[in-house]
């Protein structure tokens, strides 16, 4: 079904995942813009493509300027997708620059809030179906440890949080909010924890990665259904596309719909009475 009427943001949109969703719903007739700091990727992404594209921070003002500005240029968006990650801030607490622990934190938290809050102003202005906002995150936002990676643990734990609550704060006849686990994909991200730098503080990770990476197909097909609103009875959960691929679309609605226990929900999550 073509995606025509939608109108995406995607931050985090240069590289992996965010990449990957940006072309796909381009290409599945979507107006996209994509926001991400790295200028030469993102005129790779426009090159390619017919995707709109804005250099910015997600971690300052210049994220929402981009937002604004885009909602100005294609019109304000029914689908913002957080996909701004960093993964540079491994190693041992001991020994980590705290700088470079807090900017991971930094991407994650204050970039979420920053993009979430200009998301929920442009869609203010929308009028007819809900807008519809996606974190993206991984398992350590939820649940497990890991060593050496506690300032991406705490970074999504937040995310994971801060979708909850914003979830509260808004009707999902308006606003549909929602987290996304993407599963086990190869990114740069996953490659830099499995063969770069973050593997000497990883140990087993390239060895489970090899086995189990996955490609972005399962995300792509799970967010264009978001996008078309087959989920929108999901506001303030969040899913793993593994839910998703295992039983298919038609039992895949079916069970979000009906059976509370069977979404991936945070520990200890209470739906609102």
């Amino acid at each position: 079904m073509s995606l025509e009427n939608t109108i995406a943001f995607i931050t985090g949109a240069s590289r992996g995942i965010g990449r990957s969703l940006a072309l796909a719903l381009s290409e599945s007739g979507a107006t996209v813009a994509g926001f991400a700091r790295q200028s030469e990727a993102l005129d790779s992404l426009a090159k390619d493509s017919n995707i709109k594209t804005w250099g910015c921070d997600v971690t300052d003002a210049s994220i929402q300027a981009a937002i604004h500005d885009a909602s100005k240029t294609l019109g304000p968006p029914n689908l913002v997708i957080c996909c701004a990650g960093n993964i540079q801030s491994v190693g041992p607490l001991r020994d980590i620059a705290p700088e470079k622990w807090w900017r991971g934190i930094e991407t994650d938290v204050l970039g979420t809030m920053l993009t979430v809050q200009a998301a929920l102003q442009t869609m203010q202005s929308r009028v007819g179906q809900p807008g519809r906002i996606l974190t993206v995150y991984g398992n350590l936002g939820n649940v497990g440890a890991v060593k050496n990676v506690s300032a991406f643990a705490a970074g999504k734990a937040a995310i994971a949080s801060m979708t909850d609550n914003i979830a509260l704060e808004v009707s999902p006849e308006k606003v549909v909010v929602m987290g996304l686990h993407p599963g086990f994909v190869q990114t740069p991200a996953t490659e830099f924890l499995a063969y770069g730098e973050g593997a000497k503080h990883l140990e087993g990770f390239k060895a489970n990665a090899v086995s189990n990476w996955e490609s972005a197909d399962s995300v792509v097909s799970f967010v264009r259904e978001i996008a078309l609103g087959s989920f929108d009875d999901c506001h303030g959960r969040t899913i793993h596309t593994d839910d998703f691929v295992a039983d298919g679309l038609t039992a895949a609605r079916r069970r979000f719909a009906q059976e509370d226990d069977y979404l991936r929900l945070r520990m200890n999550w209470k739906a609102p009475s």
